[in-house]
């Protein structure tokens, strides 16, 4: 076996000539090295190791547990590990591109395709006021009256069919009190019988959710961020 470090997993990484030093992932793992100085390795021999722990060969072998990587002396299998970081790099690239083209043409795709609120309001199959306030009136907006439909809490499901009263028709559900419906629902109708969330007792997905953050991965805690982000999610 041929043995060395990925140092894109390493952190705090200097280079002065053919020395590295960095944070040792080994003593990182215990909470130590916060000023990334133990670890260090020659780039040239591929000799490495920990300045704390010099000779310990039990703290090398869990630095190399940690961050090193073990390619046969095949030639082929190394070229082969390399082939897939190349591949996972370009794929990384790739993705970075095509976001930043999705965001710099965002604004014209806004003003070429304007929906404003009123416009969205006006033209939704669903015109009640009252609906988003009464779960009752949520699911007859969102699925037929037959639609088998679950709705409770996330593990009101499964456990040997403890749980099936949560499933009943949209129809069913009307008669039901509102205090007794959600606080969840799935964007799918399920088959007869089904007692357990479970993908192969779907019965149709009409729906598809779309859950982030925001477009820079950020949650927005302040009623200002809040504002903010739903303005630019429109």
């Amino acid at each position: 076996m041929n043995s060395s470090i990925d140092t894109s997993r390493l952190e705090k990484v200097r280079r002065r000539g053919s020395k590295i030093t960095a944070r040792c992932p080994a003593c990182a793992a215990e909470g130590g090295d916060s000023k990334g100085t133990h670890f260090f390795q020659n780039t040239e021999t591929g000799q490495f190791g920990c300045a704390k722990h010099p000779g310990d060969s039990e703290h090398r072998r869990q630095i190399f547990h940690l961050v090193g990587i073990r390619v046969e002396r095949d030639r082929f299998t190394e070229r082969e590990w390399r082939r897939g970081r190349l591949i996972q790099t370009a794929q990384e690239l790739r993705h970075r591109r095509v976001s930043s083209a999705l965001r710099s043409k965002r604004s014209s795709i806004i003003s070429e395709y304007p929906w404003t609120d009123a416009q969205a309001r006006a033209e939704s199959p669903e015109q009640r006021s009252t609906w988003l306030q009464d779960p009752r009136g949520f699911l007859a907006a969102l699925f037929p009256h037959d639609a088998l439909v679950w709705t409770g809490r996330v593990y009101e499901s499964g456990q040997e069919g403890l749980h099936v009263a949560r499933w009943k028709s949209v129809a069913d559900w009307q008669l039901e009190p509102a205090s007794t419906l959600g606080p969840m629902v799935c964007p799918a109708t399920w088959k007869a019988g089904t007692v357990s969330r479970s993908g192969d007792m779907v019965e149709s997905s009409p729906f598809t959710v779309l859950d982030f953050d925001g477009i820079d991965g950020m949650k927005p805690d302040t009623p200002e961020e809040i504002r903010d982000h739903r303005r630019r999610q429109v």
